[in-house]
């Protein structure tokens, strides 16, 4: 398919009025991949293991592409398509799946077509191999539909791939319970036995599996980011989970602001271990104002008192700016990762690299710039957002690669993360002069 220069959209633009249908937000029904310091419950031991295997060449990488997401399943008798949780439980045939996009002509046409393709791939299989394949609407593969014509941010050429990322087990209540590996690979191998991989407009691939350089600069950078890595941890051990972690710092604040306010409290009281799981977004504990004020109260507090009221309301009023500060090293820490890790990777879709980062440079300095110049323009909540990713740009021209970034997949358990260098931070920047 030969797409001309002049037909190519700006996704931004076109999703100005429906940005909520989650069409550019990661996730959606196919849920949240996690960056390794979003994983509360993994230790700092087992995150230095993963950056050794993965910079020594020990583990899949394959590209996470820039592209728009669907799941398709085969239910009752017929195929059907999810973006979102309520379709999920009832998922959309062809021509609902054209209403969903009602308004939004190139994103019907993106969607649309890429479905259709899908579905007349997924038709030179057996119904009774696709009933069993997706457990009669349990299971859902998940695709990476890369259109040209609705390009986001990053270029591929001319390719319409519709990317077999894997198949996805959910619960009765459609919530992703697991990955079903040998699923995926019977699917993709099925596909391509019955000459089914190519079709009219799009290509069904794979993930793209990347490879090392060069050794040599892979232990240096590996060694670079190993001085970073004891840095952070220094006063927790490898044992420490990146929740615990989070906690710890929680309790050093907590007890601040209180002694600030004239309550007296150590970390061992359960009122701080209990308002610390109430504030960690890492933590899965949420315990309710009332039994927070159950825990001071056992610690002596005067729960009716101004001090402790000013305390809460302190609180919680900078918990968003608290888990931001705690998390920044750890995140940083991830991100110059992935960057030293996209540089030293080889194999990447990317039409041509050194323009496609040539483009967003000055694309990034001329959103950056407007911004700065008019900051007006934005809602306080953008604003947030603009200052937060820019604390992540830091000497970004010399970190930066024109990838979205690279999938993690351990080969103990399948496991996947993603790891992103720079490229989130510049995406959200770039989108805000587009909601």
């Amino acid at each position: 398919m030969k797409i001309r220069p002049e037909d190519r959209l700006d996704l931004g633009e076109i999703l100005k009025e429906s940005f909520e249908k989650d069409l550019i937000l990661e996730g959606g029904a196919a849920g949240h991949m996690m960056h390794l310091y979003e994983d509360g419950k993994m230790t700092f031991g087992e995150m230095r293991s993963i950056l050794h295997d993965v910079f020594q060449g020990k583990t899949t990488l394959s590209e996470k592409l820039d592209g728009s997401s669907l799941l398709v399943t085969f239910k009752d008798g017929d195929f059907g398509f999810a973006r979102n949780k309520a379709s999920l439980r009832e998922p959309m045939n062809l021509s609902k799946l054209r209403q969903y996009f009602d308004g939004n002509p190139k994103i019907k046409e993106a969607f649309t077509t890429s479905a259709e393709a899908l579905q007349k791939a997924l038709s030179s299989i057996e119904q009774k191999d696709l009933a069993r394949l997706f457990d009669n609407g349990q299971k859902f593969a998940s695709i990476e539909i890369v259109y040209p014509p609705c390009a986001n941010i990053l270029d591929y050429g001319n390719r319409c791939l519709l990317q077999l990322n894997g198949v996805d087990v959910f619960d009765e209540k459609f919530n992703k319970i697991s990955d079903d590996p040998d699923a995926a690979k019977w699917l993709y191998e099925t596909l391509k036995r019955h000459d089914a991989l190519k079709q009219e407009m799009f290509e069904v691939t794979e993930p793209n599996i990347l490879r090392m350089k060069d050794s040599v600069s892979a232990k240096k950078a590996l060694d670079m980011l190993m001085e970073d890595f004891d840095k952070v941890i220094d006063g927790f051990s490898l044992n420490t989970t990146i929740q615990d972690y989070a906690n710890e710092r929680l309790k050093r604040y907590i007890i601040n602001v209180c002694n600030h306010n004239g309550i007296a409290v150590d970390r061992d009281c359960q009122f701080v271990k209990e308002t610390a799981d109430r504030l960690n977004y890492l933590s899965r504990k949420r315990p309710t104002k009332a039994d927070i004020c159950t825990f001071a109260k056992r610690a002596g507090v005067n729960v009716r008192s101004d001090e402790y009221r000013k305390v809460m309301e302190t609180l919680e009023g900078q918990k968003d700016a608290m888990n931001e500060e705690i998390m920044r090293p750890v995140e940083s820490l991830i991100s110059k990762a992935g960057s030293l890790l996209l540089k030293n990777l080889t194999g990447f879709i990317s039409a041509d690299p050194a323009k496609t980062s040539q483009k967003l440079a000055l694309e990034l300095e001329s959103a950056i710039s407007e911004i700065e110049k008019d900051n007006g323009r934005l809602t306080p909540e953008k604003l947030k957002m603009f200052n937060k990713n820019m604390k992540k740009l830091e000497n970004w021209k010399d970190n930066y690669f024109p990838s979205e970034g690279v999938v993690i997949k351990l080969g103990k358990t399948g496991k996947c993360y993603k790891v992103t260098g720079q490229f989130g931070a510049i995406n959200q920047i770039l989108h805000l002069l587009r909601k």
